[in-house]
């Protein structure tokens, strides 16, 4: 090995022992500048290009952690939904009582959409100290960036939105007479 300002080159011969066992194998060669001429079976790539076929064998990884993504937001979705549905169960009566003195639809619906929100955002926030955590221990690097941050929270919101649907829906279908009657 060679050092060449203050970075290592490998020959070929290194890399082949290293990469591919000593097999006489190589993926690309790097150089600066322009090649004039290539050897026969070698293509040229663009600094773009290159980086697009880096990317192609983790393509079907990032596909899949995608996929492990959406899952996880459905799931979340369901939970919080489950939690938001419960709590417009339990105060049934109170909706009802709403109702009969005039407290207009849109408050009530207000009130389990916020709730849902500050479930969601809450969970959001306290999802990235853990995030970070998580990414200390990967055996790869791993970035969360502000993009990402900003991202976790649109989704966060959607999903409290959408979350609150069937809580929502229970709200406004309870009857005003339930708040006078014996059950």
């Amino acid at each position: 090995m060679e050092l060449f300002a203050g970075q290592e080159i490998v020959d070929v011969a290194d890399a082949q022992d290293i990469v591919f066992r000593g097999q006489p194998l190589a993926m690309a060669f790097a150089v600066r500048g322009h090649a004039e001429s290539l050897p026969d079976g070698f293509t040229r790539r663009s600094s773009s290009e290159a980086v697009t076929d880096l990317r192609r064998p983790v393509k079907s990884g990032t596909q899949t952690i995608e996929f492990v993504s959406l899952l996880l937001w459905l799931i979340t979705t369901g939970i919080i939904g489950s939690i938001i549905y419960l709590a417009a169960l339990e105060r049934a009566r109170d909706f009802a009582v709403l109702g009969a003195i005039g407290v207009p639809t849109r408050q009530i619906v207000g009130s389990l959409v916020i709730e849902s929100l500050v479930l969601t955002v809450v969970s959001a926030t306290l999802a990235i100290p853990i995030a970070y955590l998580v990414a200390l221990g990967l055996p790869f690097p791993s970035e969360i960036t502000a993009g990402l941050m900003l991202e976790l929270f649109l989704v966060a919101i959607v999903v409290g939105i959408l979350a609150s649907l069937a809580g929502v829906r229970r709200a406004v279908t309870t009857d005003p007479a339930l708040a006078f009657g014996g059950a």
